[in-house]
Formats: structure tokens, sequence, C-alpha cells
């Protein structure tokens, strides 16, 4: 039992919504070490814990008051009772059906922790910043890497599909060698920047034709870029380009 409890109530908390967290996107898709992942889980599981004894006992308060007017003991029949200790928590396991909707609470204060810490995170960058500035120093950015920013993000100056989707389109090209670019539009990009760094690249042909069309037509025409990533390790430039200008130049070619 005490190792069930240990599993169930100090480990599922921390590590659930950890994992939810990183789905709903709301963390970055870095992989972290062991260690990380241990303070990290630790940290999450403080407030998953109390927000979901916190629903218990209201649900618990409520329940029994409606049940108690209809003389049915409910709770008393399999023993369980608010969560005041760490007691009373390990007591209530003992029956499954605490451990069912116990569950169902865990999952929704998960999502509910993930939802609100990326707020509270933001609160505790910007009191990090303000000492470091009183104290001279650069800001910080929030915890996100600089594949995260650049691949995974919405790049709110670029238009939107109609699913509210954006497509990247790039042009991509080795920093020694330049000459033949590629161009496409990204279509899967690994999250993690740990991982290799694979692509798909849509409408390759189509956009490469396209490219060099502009530059036979407009002697003088030169790829509009909006933002561009490097890699040091692998001297890759991947350069997006920028659709509006883009859009601009061909229906000033086509008038």
């Amino acid at each position: 039992m005490d190792a069930f409890f240990s599993f169930f109530i100090l480990g599922i908390p921390g590590v659930l919504t950890y994992l939810i967290t990183k789905g709903l996107g709301t963390s970055t898709s870095n992989q972290q070490s062991n260690t990380e992942l241990v303070a990290i889980t630790s940290l999450l599981w403080i407030p998953t814990i109390l927000v979901s004894i916190l629903l218990f006992n209201l649900l618990y308060f409520f329940s029994d008051l409606i049940l108690t007017a209809t003389n049915i003991a409910y709770f008393s029949k399999f023993d369980i009772t608010y969560i005041n200790s760490i007691s009373t928590l390990k007591d209530n396991i003992d029956p499954f059906i605490f451990i069912f909707f116990f569950s169902i609470i865990m999952i929704i204060s998960s999502i509910a922790v993930s939802i609100i810490a990326p707020s509270i995170y933001s609160i505790f960058i910007h009191l990090v910043n303000n000492i470091r500035l009183k104290k001279k120093h650069a800001k910080i950015s929030p915890g996100i890497s600089v594949w995260h920013k650049f691949f995974i993000l919405k790049n709110d100056e670029q238009p939107s599909e109609a699913n509210n989707e954006q497509s990247l389109l790039v042009q991509m090209h080795y920093l020694d060698d330049k000459t033949n670019p590629i161009y496409g539009s990204l279509t899967f990009i690994p999250a993690d920047d740990k991982q290799k760094k694979q692509f798909i690249i849509a409408y390759k042909n189509e956009w490469t034709e396209l490219i060099e069309e502009l530059h036979h037509i407009k002697g003088n025409f030169s790829v509009p870029i909006s933002r561009t990533f490097f890699d040091a390790d692998s001297r890759l430039v991947v350069n997006e380009i920028d659709r509006i200008k883009l859009d601009e130049i061909i229906e000033e070619v086509n008038r």
C-alpha cells in the first residue's frame, strides 16, 4: 500500500502535469536531463496535488450535503472522509471508488495547472528581469529555444491559412554554398532541437520554378526574407521568405 501511495500521490500528479504541459505546447519540447525532469515534476506536483485536494474536498462537501439530506450514507459506507492530512489521504486510497474519482480530479487539476503555469512563469520572468536591469544585466527570455521560436511558434507577421495554421515558406542552403538553394514549404519539423534536424519540404519544384521565373522576369529581383535561422554546427541557413512581400512582387509582375 505504501508503494502504491507513493506512486499514485507522489509520482503521477507532477509527471501528468508535465506531459500535459508539453502536449498543450505551453512549454518547450526540449528533452531535459534526469535531474531537470525530477526538479520540474516536483515543482509541478505541489500545485497539482493542492488543487486536487481542494477540488475533492469541495465535491465531498456538496455531495455529502445532498446525500445526507436524502438519508444516504454513501461516504461512510466506504470510509471516505475529508482530506486534511497525509494520513487521511492515505486512508482514503483504500476504496477503489476513491481512486477512480480522485484520478479524474487529478487529470482536471493537471490540465488547469498546465494552462495557468505559463502565466505564472511569465510573471516570475518579469520580476527576475526587473532585478537584472537594476544590476545592469541583460534581460533573459522565457525558457524557449531558438529552434522553438523559429520553427514551432507562429510568426504573427506572416499570413495564416484558413485552418489558422501557418506554412513556413523557406529558402535553405549551407553557409558555404549559396549557389543552389532549396525552396519549399516546410510541412514537418522536429519539435525538439536535440533530434536530428530532418525536414519534409512540400512543393519544392513549384516554388523553385516560381523563384527562378521571377529572377528571369525581374533582373533586380531578390527573395524577400523576414527571418533567418543559422545552425552553427551544421552551418545550415534557413531563411523564412516574407509571403506578404513576395505576393506583392508577384502581383506587380502580373500587371
